[in-house]
């Protein structure tokens, strides 16, 4: 599990990165918003043999430190959002 939350809140606030890969990969029917580009690079973990840590922490811009070795614990973000990411972590230090 990456995120789950009320739809509302996912779509206009996502806090993963993958969520937000996931609604950047989404076509668009308006010609000036299309992307040329990938939302993600690389290819997708082993599923068989998943990179310790978070199994996402090889495609993301975002990751740093602990994300290659630490699981990402499920934060509470209040009105029912849950996201497992490093980045929502209070006590962490993001550079």
């Amino acid at each position: 599990m990456a995120e789950i939350g009320p739809a509302e809140r996912l779509y206009s606030a996502p806090r993963h990165p993958y969520t937000e890969a996931l609604l950047a990969a989404m076509p668009s029917l308006d010609p000036d918003r299309r992307t040329l580009e990938a939302p993600l690079a690389g290819d997708p973990p082993n599923p068989i043999d998943p990179p310790p840590g978070c199994r996402f922490h090889t495609r993301c811009a975002r990751a740093f430190a602990p994300c290659a070795s630490q699981v990402p614990a499920s934060y509470t973000l209040g009105g029912g959002h849950v996201a497992a990411c490093h980045l929502n972590n209070p006590k962490e230090h993001v550079a």
